[in-house]
């Protein structure tokens, strides 16, 4: 009789290490295909802004969406060109900080540099955007206008001008590789493409 129990009793192991085995193999099963889901969901994950003053959302993700380009050009313009003495230094703190790392100290000298030039002569500017223009597959844009350059009362330069800048999206942001006037820009593209 204690033969019949302790076999009773093997089997009911036998089956529950049966079950529990099962169980095993399903949720190492589920990890793995949850696991290539959720690759695959960031793979080609979008993010998606809607900002104060746009005036509907805007996707980001392996491409760009052409509303978003235009609207930090014109920021981007905004703040470059369109300045007194007293708002200059925070409107191009802002401005550099879209660049991108790898050139950031470069464009920071740049731009303090041209800051200190603005703030000792007193020097305002006004810029005008006649044309945009976007090439989504080298992520260039080129934007032709007109620049005002003002010192006191007086307009010291008007000229028309044609501005070129560089990006990428990284992680969803924004960010600036190179931005100047159009024929330094497209030489400096021309000589990378030669190689």
């Amino acid at each position: 009789m204690k033969f019949e129990v302790f076999k009773n009793e093997n089997s009911r192991l036998f089956a529950e290490n049966r079950l529990l085995k099962f169980a095993l193999i399903l949720i190492a099963l589920s990890n793995f295909v949850f696991g290539i889901m959720a690759y695959n969901a960031v793979k080609v994950k979008n993010v998606v802004l809607v900002p104060l003053n746009l005036s509907k959302p805007v996707e980001i993700g392996r491409s760009v969406n052409e509303f978003y380009v235009i609207q930090m050009t014109r920021f981007i313009f905004d703040s470059l060109f369109n300045y007194t003495p007293a708002t200059v230094r925070k409107q191009y703190e802002v401005v550099l900080s879209l660049f991108d790392p790898t050139v950031f100290k470069k464009y920071k000298q740049i731009f303090e540099r041209f800051v200190a030039d603005a703030e000792t002569v007193q020097m305002a500017s006004v810029f005008f955007i006649d044309k945009i223009e976007h090439s989504r597959k080298k992520r260039i844009v080129k934007v032709t206008g007109k620049r005002l350059d003002i010192i006191g009362d007086k307009v010291v330069s008007q000229e028309k001008v044609t501005y070129m800048y560089r990006y990428k999206i990284v992680y969803g942001q924004f960010r600036l590789l190179e931005f100047g006037k159009a024929k330094a820009i497209q030489k400096k593209i021309g000589k990378e493409e030669k190689e």
